[in-house]
């Protein structure tokens, strides 16, 4: 959750100034959904501007050279992106519906009273998941609820959401294969059910970075131009014009 695009970026410079001073920014990289507004109000200083795909990438082949899979699951949208011979050989970006992202997450332990560690433990407790639609957010919570109301084990509700969106991701691929090594990052990838759900469905192991949620930020590093000169104060006054 955020307060906008602008007023959240001010958020996060103040508070960087507060724990680790003024800092001198050699290099602007941006990405994510709010990038072109970030780089309309830093345009004096030519931020380097790129999508969260090949972030994900940029960033991921550096740390696992290996790669031949990512998977990302972010609150807005997720993605996979396959690689061959160290390039991005394919890849899909689900932005239409909530049905593959954390949004739908939110959305369930909203309506079920859950915390996220909660729906993560409950799911991975479950013995017999239940089926939920994988192809619209509103009618697996819908499905959801109506589970609810019947009696079912909330544990095996939770873990038929993990399983449903997990399809979902699976079925962006279209017939192409994700490959081992595979690397699962975003906020999904803090939650230990999706983690085990994927392995189920795919049949191997995957890898989730120490840092999940911040390899898209660190690929935007990777890309960013050092070539800046300028104090997080003098970014700071920005959010003010």
């Amino acid at each position: 959750p955020n307060l906008g695009i602008k007023k959240t970026f001010q958020e996060l410079v103040q508070k960087t100034i507060e724990k680790h001073g003024n800092l001198i920014i050699n290099g602007i990289g941006l990405t994510g959904a709010g990038r072109h507004q970030l780089k309309n109000l830093l345009f004096r200083y030519n931020p380097t501007v790129k999508t969260e795909i090949l972030c994900q990438y940029k960033a991921i082949i550096k740390l696992y050279p290996e790669a031949n899979s990512i998977v990302e699951m972010g609150k807005e949208d997720g993605k996979v992106i396959l690689i061959r011979d160290k390039v991005i050989d394919y890849f899909y970006m689900n932005s239409l519906c909530g049905a593959g992202c954390g949004a739908y997450i939110e959305m369930v332990c909203f309506r079920f009273n859950l915390t996220l560690n909660e729906f993560d433990e409950l799911a991975l407790q479950a013995d017999k998941p239940v089926a939920i639609s994988s192809k619209c957010s509103v009618l697996g919570m819908s499905s959801a609820l109506n589970y609810l109301q019947k009696g079912e084990d909330i544990k095996n509700i939770v873990a038929g959401v993990v399983k449903a969106v997990v399809r979902n991701f699976l079925s962006m691929v279209k017939g192409k294969q994700i490959k081992s090594p595979c690397i699962f990052t975003g906020g999904g990838a803090l939650l230990k059910s999706f983690k085990h759900a994927f392995e189920e469905e795919l049949g191997f192991k995957i890898t989730v970075p120490d840092e999940p949620i911040f390899t898209g930020t660190y690929g935007a590093s990777l890309y960013a131009k050092e070539d800046k000169n300028i104090t997080l104060e003098e970014i700071l006054s920005l959010c003010y014009t």
